[in-house]
């Protein structure tokens, strides 16, 4: 082989090992950026859970925050905690809550969005207190007719005579329903003077029964008949009377004895 021959495979040959080795130097060049950036990576990651740790941790303390914005807005508006009880105080609080967070969702600023929450409240517990003292007058008129029947009742109604209206409307296409009312007063006949009835509509019938007798027994017939079912808005009023057997003459007439009702005096 020649000298010329020799060279130049020599040279292709340190070619071919520069070109190997400047190869491999890339591939352990990109392995390590790969390792550099994987650890980067990790750093980032490691400071975004921290960064959310971190968040965590304000949001609680932005609740509680919250909590004692409300509170104050709550003694301003409505008054001071020691002031009304405990279940009231949590009601209130919640709807405050409630309220200033719906404006803050609306773009409302922290003190604008309180004040509208205050007023919020302050609305609904004057409707509530409002509500609650039409709930108790009607409550206490209630009371006050019920104790006025039952004072009635228990002057008629304990012992002695009475004369009585009993009123009631009933459903005339209930089944047997007619019928069943004049078995009862038919049962009852004795304390029956006389009755009216009224078509009020196609399917409702009054009527006013007008009774004469032993308190307790009319109050026992009032009831069974107020109790049947299709019967509304039945009601008994009872009179005291005093039945006196008095003898005296009608029209030149030879003086007899007979009953005369006498309307028994309050008291």
């Amino acid at each position: 082989m020649s000298k010329k021959s020799e060279a130049a495979e020599k040279e292709a040959k340190e070619k071919k090992e520069a070109a190997e080795k400047a190869k491999k130097e890339a591939a352990d060049k990109a392995a390590k950026d790969a390792d550099d950036d994987g650890d980067a990576d990790d750093k980032e990651t490691e400071a975004e859970g921290e960064d959310d740790d971190s968040d965590g941790d304000k949001g609680h303390d932005d609740a509680d925050q919250d909590k004692k914005l409300i509170s104050k807005m709550l003694d301003k508006h409505v008054g001071k905690a020691e002031e009304m009880d405990k279940a009231e105080r949590e009601a209130m609080e919640a709807l405050g809550m409630e309220a200033y967070q719906a404006h803050k969702e609306m773009g409302c600023k922290e003190g604008e969005a309180l004040d509208h929450a205050g007023h919020a409240v302050k609305l609904a517990r004057h409707m509530a207190t409002k509500q609650a003292e039409a709930e108790k007058k009607e409550a206490a008129e209630k009371a006050k007719l019920e104790a006025a029947e039952r004072e009635a009742a228990e002057e008629a109604g304990g012992t002695g005579d009475c004369v009585a209206a009993l009123v009631y409307v009933y459903d005339h296409d209930a089944r047997e329903l007619a019928k069943r009312l004049t078995h009862s007063f038919h049962e009852h006949h004795d304390l029956s003077l006389s009755a009216m009835h009224v078509h009020l509509d196609h399917g409702s019938c009054l009527e006013v029964a007008i009774l004469k007798g032993d308190a307790r027994e009319v109050r026992h017939l009032a009831d069974h008949v107020i109790a049947e079912r299709g019967v509304r808005h039945g009601r008994l009023v009872m009179v005291p009377v005093e039945v006196e057997a008095e003898k005296h003459a009608h029209d030149g007439e030879t003086s007899h004895k007979h009953l005369h009702v006498h309307v028994r005096k309050a008291g």
